[in-house]
């Protein structure tokens, strides 16, 4: 096993009991991402034009397809925000957080050596390709994706916000019969 690029062979340095603060550092990163998620739903659906109800139904999908089609939208209604600007690599930054999430979410954690919070999955690999089972996660780190994920959500806010007082969000249409 390897995490941060030291080999774990030993499997008795690793304890499938988690700190309560590991605990609550897990669930802020996923809450975290929850609201940064709702607020990229919001955002499409305000930039289609569409109410709660049809929005759900068109954004019923994974994130990353979520993440490219709030970024080609605000691109085709060239959404922009005054001070401050969009970060120049915004999207990549959502998609990375997206990436954290899901292996936060779906990974088996442990503690090696009764200090460092690992999350264990068979699809994360190292950058040369070869399989990782285990990435550390300290408090520290998911701390900062957490505040990361409301800090994209807030600029996922601003946007919507910014194209509502451009373009006055129509009434959707509605097919009805004849």
């Amino acid at each position: 096993m390897t995490v941060r690029n030291v080999n774990i062979d030993d499997k008795s340095r690793l304890s499938p009991l988690l700190p309560d603060n590991v605990k609550i550092a897990i669930a802020d990163v996923i809450i975290a991402f929850g609201i940064l998620e709702s607020r990229l739903e919001t955002l499409i659906w305000a930039l289609c034009g569409l109410d709660f109800e049809h929005g759900a139904m068109l954004t019923t999908m994974d994130a990353r397809p979520k993440i490219d089609l709030a970024k080609s939208l605000v691109k085709k209604h060239r959404v922009r925000l005054d001070s401050p600007p969009l970060p120049p690599n915004f999207w990549e930054t959502a998609q990375d957080l997206r990436g954290y999430r899901n292996q936060i979410a779906h990974a088996m954690w442990a503690m090696a050596d009764g200090d460092i919070p690992v999350a264990g999955s068979y699809r994360t690999r190292d950058q040369h390709g070869k399989r990782v089972v285990a990435d550390a996660f300290s408090i520290e780190r998911m701390e900062a994706i957490a505040t990361q994920c409301a800090n994209v959500g807030r600029y996922l806010e601003r946007l919507e916000r910014a194209y509502l007082e451009r373009s006055p969000r129509p009434k959707p249409r509605l097919l009805r019969p004849e």
